[in-house]
């Protein structure tokens, strides 16, 4: 496919002015944002609504995400596989820090299972990168490693640049 929209995925509560993928946004031609409930990050809604918009798409899609988003977005794209031209999954978020009904509470860590069941754990069927901090506080650069690896992703390690 030669041609191809790019959908912009921001993470948990958002990505406001200042936010890289609001620059980004603005510099790719016919670049269009999902739209979620940023105070409500449910990965079965968020996929959902990924869903819906590879599927309003005339063209093959790139993703790009950032956090939660990221989450979203590769469960939403292993179900339109044949959509989905690749995948730029921006300092992805932990999946234990999830669970099916939104943030893990302090008092609720290991009481609910996390999202991470609802993750695929094979290699995915089109192009991915993960870029990932050695000191982000939303996912370990380890964690970020593994992912790559079940998913058949290229890593790009960033030195101390946080939640980027």
């Amino acid at each position: 496919m030669a041609q191809s929209t790019t959908l912009i995925v921001p993470g948990y509560k958002g990505s406001g002015e200042t936010h890289w993928q609001t620059w980004i946004e603005g510099h790719i031609p016919g670049a269009q944002r999902v739209d979620q409930n940023w105070e409500e990050p449910i990965l079965a809604r968020w996929a959902d609504n990924i869903r819906l918009a590879i599927d309003q798409c005339s063209k093959s899609v790139w993703l790009v995400a950032h956090s939660f988003g990221c989450l979203a977005s590769v469960a939403a794209a292993v179900d339109r596989s044949d959509k989905i031209s690749g995948l730029m999954l921006v300092a992805p978020a932990d999946p234990e820090r999830f669970t099916p009904s939104g943030v893990r509470s302090a008092d609720d860590w290991g009481a609910t299972e996390s999202v991470r069941g609802l993750l695929p754990t094979k290699r995915l069927k089109f192009p991915s990168i993960i870029v990932a901090s050695t000191d982000d506080p939303w996912m370990q650069l380890a964690k970020a490693k593994l992912w790559g690896e079940c998913w058949g992703s290229k890593v790009l390690e960033l030195d101390a640049v946080g939640h980027i």
